[in-house]
């Protein structure tokens, strides 16, 4: 993750820099203004995601102590069934 967050500075650090550079700044503020529209419209949609993965996580948690409070027989009907021909000698 700082790899990544070096790297995101480093871009960021550069285009201030050609963005100082007389001339350039035609060109550069266009795309800084595209980048800004793209993380805006970004944002909108992270609320949403987080709400998402915030279920996921807690639905996984969930089934995670569901099977380890909960008995094969109860989470696996077939379960006893296999033990009971087991016991009885049926293949």
């Amino acid at each position: 993750m700082s790899t990544i967050l070096f790297w995101l500075a480093v871009i960021v650090l550069g285009v201030l820099l050609l963005n100082m550079i007389p001339g350039l700044d035609l060109f550069l503020k266009p795309l800084i203004k595209l980048a800004f529209d793209v993380l805006s419209g970004l944002s909108v949609y992270a609320g949403s995601y987080a709400l998402w993965f915030a279920k996921r996580i807690l639905r996984a948690h969930r089934i995670f102590f569901t099977h380890l409070a909960l008995s094969a027989e109860t989470l696996d009907p077939a379960y006893r069934l296999e033990q009971e021909n087991k016991k009885n000698g049926v293949a």
